[in-house]
């Protein structure tokens, strides 16, 4: 069988050894690609290719002509270059969406962007656990205050409160995992800066992120633990409501607990464990900030010149939304104005008071803020302004007044 006969699935198989296969078997890109369209699944193949087989592709089909350019800004961007803007931007022209995704990966600070994206996603799902948790415990305390249907109405909420705490404790795990991530890619390891900073942030809070952590084990290889709601009626302070997880049940049924864990909860009869997962978010929170902070001090030219492509992206993508119609495919032009200005943006400027010049100026500015639209574009969209400038409400204007004085 020809090599252009095996089927693609068998054929895509990114691991070494289908990289020694190649190499072994002296195939060329051309014996393994489809050359009629480009795909994801090609340009990630083509890694296993070196530079000179990347770059083969100078006059055959169109598709192969984007998987040049694609090539071509992977290399500039790989080196982290700044020196050819001109250059750079006409490659960045020529590349559709899935080119622009494989070529964008080569940059040296893409993994470090994903990571933090990737370390606030967790941050706000931890948010979103946290509330749950809380929403949880206060409906099992209206259960049982209402006897008769407490027993289905607590089991409920009992429910979502374990479902919660188990969230919680599989996103505490991930968000070790992608500041470890991060460590390696920002040369932090065996840092002692990053440790004393690290020791500074928890403080006296070790114990309960040990907890929060060995927690997932514990429920992995042991059971749910249900959380019990406890309601304590004060004379002077009124009612306070917990959400609690016995101390005993968890030492017994767990032996991995870390020194620290285990000091926290033999710290008390119950584990508060709204209170210890609000004071662990604190400390998570403080931490994304830190990871954010040294990525930008520690690679600074790296981000520099990734802000900088994607700057060159988002400018190439403003001029393709002035430049294409998506209303002319269904008989119904959209305008301009809706396809460059952000809807809550013009209604803002619309209904404030300045005047009509200025009001044209600095909508044609935020429309323009690349600077980079033809002038015959630019003239068709002043005079769709000044169309939706006439038709706007002219509020009168007074003086200022507080409490009654003019300031």
């Amino acid at each position: 069988m020809q090599p252009s006969e095996i089927p693609l699935k068998k054929r895509y198989v990114k691991d070494a050894s289908f990289e020694a296969f190649l190499c072994r078997n002296r195939f060329k890109s051309i014996d393994v690609l489809r050359v009629t369209e480009i795909t994801e699944q090609d340009y990630d193949l083509l890694r296993f290719f070196g530079g000179n087989e990347k770059l083969r592709w100078l006059n055959a089909t169109k598709a192969s002509s984007k998987l040049k350019f694609a090539y071509l800004a992977a290399q500039y961007m790989s080196a982290n270059k700044l020196d050819e803007p001109e250059g750079f931007a006409f490659v960045v022209s020529k590349l559709d969406d899935n080119a622009w995704k494989f070529a964008i990966a080569f940059a040296r600070f893409h993994k470090v962007k994903v990571a933090l994206s990737n370390l606030t996603t967790v941050q706000l799902a931890m948010h979103d656990a946290s509330a749950g948790l809380n929403s949880a415990m206060a409906g099992m305390a209206a259960a049982q205050e209402l006897s008769r249907s407490h027993n289905r109405l607590y089991d409920r909420e009992q429910a979502r409160a374990t479902s919660n705490l188990l969230n919680l404790s599989a996103l505490y795990a991930s968000y070790i995992d992608v500041c470890r991530r991060l460590r390696r890619y920002t040369d932090l390891h065996g840092a002692k800066s990053y440790d004393r900073a690290k020791n500074r942030l928890i403080a006296n809070r070790t114990g309960q992120h040990l907890f929060l952590k060995d927690l997932r084990n514990f429920i992995l290889h042991n059971e749910l633990v249900q959380p019990q709601c406890l309601i304590h009626y004060d004379f002077e302070r009124g009612k306070t409501t917990k959400l609690v997880l016995e101390s005993h049940y968890l030492l017994l049924r767990g032996t991995d607990w870390k020194k620290e864990a285990r000091k926290f909860i033999q710290s008390g009869e119950h584990i508060d464990i709204v209170d210890a997962v609000r004071k662990v978010i604190e400390d998570v929170d403080r931490f994304v900030d830190l990871h954010h902070k040294l990525a930008s001090k520690r690679l600074r030219q790296d981000k520099r010149s990734y802000d900088h492509y994607t700057h060159e992206r988002e400018r190439h993508q403003h001029l393709v939304h002035a430049m294409f119609d998506p209303g002319a495919i269904f008989k119904q032009r959209s305008s301009l104005t809706s396809r460059l200005i952000e809807k809550s943006v013009l209604k803002s400027l619309l209904e404030s008071s300045l005047p009509q010049n200025e009001l044209l100026r600095v909508l044609t500015s935020i429309a323009d803020r690349h600077q980079n639209l033809p002038q015959s574009i630019r003239q068709k969209l002043e005079l769709e302004l000044l169309e939706l400038i006439e038709k706007r409400i002219d509020f009168p204007i007074a003086n200022a007044y507080l409490d009654g004085r003019k300031i």
